[in-house]
C-alpha cells in the first residue's frame, strides 16, 4: 500500500504541475492579446488624429480662400463691367474680364468648401491618371484650374510645390495644344525686349507694362511684390522669415597678416589674433553693438581660431548674455595647401598669369572652388530664414569668403568680384533689406575700424585698371577668328605664360 500511495501522489503532483504551466500560458496569451488590442486601437485613435488635425488645417486654409475672395470682390467692385483685369497663373498673367475674373474667384471658395468646378473636373481626371491628386491643392494655389493653365507653370514653379521631374512632365503630358503666350494675351516679365514690334501688332497684347502693374498691385500685393519672381512660393516664404540685416565682419589681424612665412610650420586653421587683431576684435563688438543696439541677433562662425577669437572679442560687448552661435565649416578660408610650399612665390607668379579666379593651388582651392561652398552655405541659410525670428544675422569670417559669398548672394559676374578690393580685418559688410516685406538684400555700406567712416553702397573697388576679360567670339559668322600662341616664359619656375590672343584673319570666298 504505501508504494500505490507514494505513485499516487507523485501523479497527483505531475497533474498540478502541468495545470499550473497551461494556466501560466494561458494567462500571458490572454495579456499578449490585450497589449495587441491595445496597440491597434492606440494607431486607430492615432490616425484618427492626424486626420483630424488635416481636416482642420483645410478648414482654417478654407476660411482663408473665402476671405481673400471677399476683398478681392471689395477690389473689383469699384472697376467698370467692361474693363479687363490681368490673373496670376504660376508665374505668368492672363488677361480675363472682371466677371469672369469676379466669378473665378468665388467658384475657387465654393469648390474649398464644396465640390465643385473651381478645379475641372477634366483636371482632376489627369491629376488621378497620373498619380498626383496631393498635389491638387497647391496647383490651385498656383492658379492652375484647368488643363490649359498648365502650359504656363513653369519647372520651378513645380517644383516649389514638392513635384519632382518625372511628376512634372507626367503633369505636363496633356493632350492640350500648347499655345504661344501671345495667344493667350500673357504678360511675361522675363521678356524685357520693350521694342518688340511684331510682338505689339498682337491682338490683345497690353503694352503698358506700368499700368498692369498698378492694376496687379491695386488687386495683391505691395509694390515691392510687383514682379513675378517675388510672388513665387520660394519668395513668399522667404518674405516671412528674412533677418533685417546680413552683416558680414571679416576677423581681425592674425600672425599670418604680419609674418605670412609662419604658414610654413603652423597649420592656416590655428593661427592666433595678434594684440593689435584683439583690439580690432573688440572695437568690432562697440561698432555692431551701435549698429543694432537692442535688435536681436544669431551668428554664424568659421571654425578657424583666429575667427572664433574675433567672435569672441565682438561678444564682449554683450555684457556676458551669450547670444546663438553655430559654427560653419562651408566658410573656413581659402585653402592654399596645407602648409605653404617653399615655392609658394613661384605659384603667386603662375596664378596671375592662368587668371586668379580660377587658379587652384596644388593641395589646396580656388576661388571658384570657394564659390561652390558658399552656394551650399547660402541654401542652407535660405532654408533657415523660412522659421527665423532674428533681427540681424552675423557672419565671422574669413575676407575671400565673404567676397564669393556676396558674389553669390547678389549674382555678380567674376568680372565684378575681381574689381573689389580685399578687406580689411574686422570690416563689415552691412546688408539691409530696405522695404521689409521685401525678401530682397540690397548692399547698404561697408563699416572699417580705425575711425573709417561708412561707404556707402557697393564694396570698395581696386584703384589699379584691371585686366580686361579674354576676348569672345560673339557669334557672328564673318567675324575673324581668335586664337591662341602659347608663349612660354622662363624665371617663373618653368611655369608656362598665358597665351596671347591673336586676330586670325578668316578667309571669305
Amino acid at each position: 500500500m504505501g508504494k500505490n500511495d507514494k505513485k499516487t501522489n507523485k501523479r497527483e503532483k505531475d497533474k498540478g504541475a502541468r495545470r499550473a504551466a497551461r494556466t501560466t500560458e494561458e494567462q500571458e496569451a490572454e495579456e499578449s492579446e490585450v497589449a495587441k488590442q491595445v496597440k491597434e486601437v492606440e494607431e486607430r485613435l492615432g490616425g484618427l488624429s492626424k486626420e483630424m488635425n488635416v481636416i482642420e488645417g483645410k478648414i482654417k486654409h478654407y476660411l482663408l480662400e473665402a476671405k481673400r475672395a471677399e476683398l478681392t470682390e471689395k477690389e473689383l467692385q469699384p472697376l467698370p463691367e467692361d474693363s479687363k483685369i490681368y490673373r496670376q497663373v504660376g508665374k505668368m498673367f492672363l488677361l480675363q474680364p472682371k466677371p469672369d475674373l469676379a466669378s473665378g474667384w468665388f467658384s475657387m471658395v465654393s469648390w474649398v468648401l464644396v465640390p465643385s468646378p473651381a478645379m475641372q473636373a477634366e483636371m482632376l481626371g489627369h491629376l488621378t491618371t497620373h498619380s498626383l491628386s496631393k498635389f491638387e491643392e497647391k496647383l490651385c494655389k498656383l492658379g492652375a484650374s484647368k488643363l490649359e493653365d498648365i502650359q504656363y507653370l513653369r519647372d520651378d514653379d513645380l517644383t516649389s510645390i514638392g513635384m519632382n521631374v518625372v511628376q512634372i512632365r507626367k503633369l505636363q503630358s496633356t493632350n492640350k495644344p500648347a499655345k504661344k503666350a501671345w495667344d493667350k494675351k500673357v504678360w511675361d516679365d522675363d521678356d524685357d525686349d520693350d521694342n518688340d514690334d511684331d510682338g505689339d501688332k498682337k491682338e490683345g497684347f497690353q503694352p503698358d507694362r506700368q499700368d498692369l502693374a498698378r492694376q496687379m498691385r491695386s488687386l495683391t500685393d505691395p509694390p515691392s511684390f510687383a514682379t513675378k519672381e517675388r510672388k513665387s512660393i520660394f519668395w513668399q516664404e522667404q518674405a516671412k522669415g528674412r533677418p533685417k540685416r546680413l552683416i558680414f565682419i571679416r576677423h581681425g589681424e592674425s600672425e599670418a597678416n604680419v609674418m605670412r612665412s609662419i604658414t610654413a610650420s603652423v597649420p592656416d586653421h590655428s593661427l592666433h589674433l595678434t594684440a593689435k587683431g584683439r583690439e580690432q576684435a573688440l572695437d568690432a563688438g562697440r561698432r555692431l553693438k551701435e549698429l543694432i543696439g537692442e535688435e536681436s541677433a544669431t551668428f554664424i562662425v568659421s571654425p578657424y581660431v583666429r575667427a572664433r577669437e574675433t567672435l569672441n572679442g565682438i561678444l564682449w560687448a554683450w555684457d556676458g548674455v551669450k547670444p546663438p552661435i553655430r559654427q560653419d565649416l562651408r566658410i573656413r578660408e581659402q585653402e592654399y595647401g596645407n602648409f605653404d610650399s617653399p615655392d609658394i612665390q613661384a605659384q603667386h607668379k603662375e596664378k596671375k598669369l592662368f587668371g586668379p579666379f580660377y587658379y587652384r593651388f596644388p593641395n589646396g582651392e580656388s576661388p571658384a572652388d570657394c564659390f561652390d561652398r558658399a552656394s551650399s552655405f547660402m541654401e542652407s541659410l535660405y532654408r533657415s530664414w523660412q522659421d527665423n525670428t532674428f533681427d540681424n544675422y552675423v557672419v565671422v569670417g574669413h575676407g575671400m569668403m565673404i567676397l564669393v559669398t556676396l558674389m553669390r548672394l547678389l549674382c555678380l559676374s567674376v568680372e565684378e568680384f575681381m574689381s573689389w578690393e580685399s578687406l580689411e580685418n574686422c570690416e563689415f559688410i552691412v546688408l539691409e533689406r530696405p522695404v521689409l516685406s521685401d525678401p530682397k538684400f540690397k548692399m547698404a555700406f561697408t563699416l572699417a575700424g580705425g575711425g573709417a567712416g561708412k561707404h556707402v553702397g557697393d564694396l570698395r573697388k581696386k584703384t589699379v585698371a584691371q585686366e580686361p576679360p579674354a576676348p569672345a567670339w560673339d557669334g557672328d559668322p564673318s567675324a575673324s577668328l581668335l586664337k591662341h600662341l602659347p608663349v612660354t616664359v622662363t624665371g617663373t619656375g618653368g611655369y608656362p605664360a598665358a597665351g596671347q590672343d591673336e586676330i586670325a584673319k578668316s578667309t571669305t570666298s
